[in-house]
């Protein structure tokens, strides 16, 4: 082999091992994640989980689209309050391999004061 060949195929390994190591440095992220919201759904009370499926169900009766925001909005009004909302993402996703919901590529504005404007997924309900 040349040695213009040999720089060739260092330089695809090299690139290659380049991309396995964002693609671990990515699944980790996710995995911590995952982890971050298991951890928050299982710190709330089991009356809070199960007043939050019932708002999601009902929500999905009335509604074709759906956030975690109108689902935390509905729990509040009934004065249904969890320390750390990140379990309500728990929630939806257990919806959606549920069959209840399922993601789109839409996201909108968070209307809640204490959110910063931060964006919410979209959910559209399954029927």
């Amino acid at each position: 082999m040349t040695e213009m060949t040999l720089n060739r195929k260092w330089i695809r390994a090299k690139r290659k091992a380049e991309a396995i190591d964002q693609q671990s440095i990515f699944d980790q992220t996710m995995k911590e994640k995952t982890l971050g919201i298991e951890a928050s759904y299982r710190n709330t009370s089991s009356y809070w989980r199960e007043e939050a499926g019932q708002a999601l169900q009902v929500l999905a009766r009335l509604q074709t689209y759906i956030t975690s925001e109108d689902v935390i909005t509905l729990l509040e009004k009934k004065g249904v309050v969890t320390s750390n909302n990140k379990a309500m993402g728990a929630v939806m996703v257990s919806a959606h391999r549920s069959g209840l919901i399922k993601p789109t590529n839409e996201w909108r504005t968070s209307k809640l004061k204490r959110r910063h404007h931060a964006p919410v997924r979209v959910w559209q309900v399954v029927k």
